[in-house]
């Protein structure tokens, strides 16, 4: 239930640093972003069919690898944006 939790608080951070620097392409960056949202609907039965099968525990290595790949985005997106001269805080130079 805590992990649903922290879904709902990232997702609003994780879609404006998405979209932050893509300038003429935002419009299709945002509506992709919005498309992926069924991705949410997929985790969980992969989660169900791991935990069928290999039991409840190994199952939650799914959302695990999940959230270090969000960790990775968000330490990659810094150093983009850092390139084309905007600050990780939106700022820019």
């Amino acid at each position: 239930m805590a992990t649903g939790l922290f879904y709902c608080i990232m997702w609003p951070f994780i879609f404006s640093l998405s979209i932050t620097g893509l300038k003429e392409y935002t419009n299709q960056g945002s509506s992709l972003l919005i498309i992926m949202i069924a991705g949410g609907a997929v985790f969980p039965i992969l989660q169900g069919a791991l935990a069928n099968q290999l039991g409840i525990q190994f199952s939650y290595w799914l959302p695990f690898i999940g959230f270090v790949y969000l960790a990775y985005f968000g330490f990659a997106l810094k150093n983009t944006l850092l390139k084309q001269g905007i600050n990780f805080d939106g700022e820019s130079k």
